[in-house]
């Protein structure tokens, strides 16, 4: 679905979609990983509490619906938990980081229980693009709420512009 917006935003005659931005919170922050690796149109990427990185150690640590989830399917799998984990491994964001260059800002709380801080500074230590950090100590799964929206904006309209 990401890939198809990027497709029908270059339909839209009133925009210029040559380089786009995009900001996405838990699940879509991974979806905005996988479309930075496979559009060459993004040219900046905010990530809020990014799910789904470092699976492995996510779904141990997380306390959201989608793990509990898994999780649950794992326990009534037990003979096929294995080849569960290597399909999840193929959702887990750090399977695609390597594919993109674009400027990234990464947004963790670290007491987020959701998105695990621990795997979200793991996908932001692998990143091999210019990357940025804003980091809230005392805060959850919605660090820096709306005044951090306006930063994420702020910042990708100055990567956006420089290109």
């Amino acid at each position: 679905d990401g890939l198809r917006t990027i497709d029908m935003l270059r339909l839209i005659t009133d925009l210029d979609c040559s380089t786009i931005g995009i900001i996405g919170y838990g699940l879509g922050a991974s979806i905005g990983i996988f479309m930075a690796a496979y559009s060459k149109r993004i040219g900046a990427l905010v990530t809020n509490s990014p799910s789904f990185c470092q699976l492995e150690k996510s779904q141990n640590l997380s306390t959201s619906d989608a793990s509990e989830e898994i999780n649950s399917f794992i326990r009534t799998k037990k003979a096929r938990k294995g080849n569960i984990k290597k399909n999840l491994s193929y959702f887990d964001s750090l399977r695609f980081i390597k594919k993109f260059s674009c400027p990234v800002l990464m947004v963790i709380g670290f007491k987020d229980t959701h998105s695990p801080a621990l795997c979200s500074f793991g996908l932001f230590n692998r990143l091999q693009s210019e990357k940025t950090l804003h980091g809230y100590t005392e805060e959850g799964n919605e660090p820096g709420g709306s005044e951090e929206f306006k930063k994420s904006i702020s910042w990708i309209s100055k990567i956006i512009s420089e290109s």
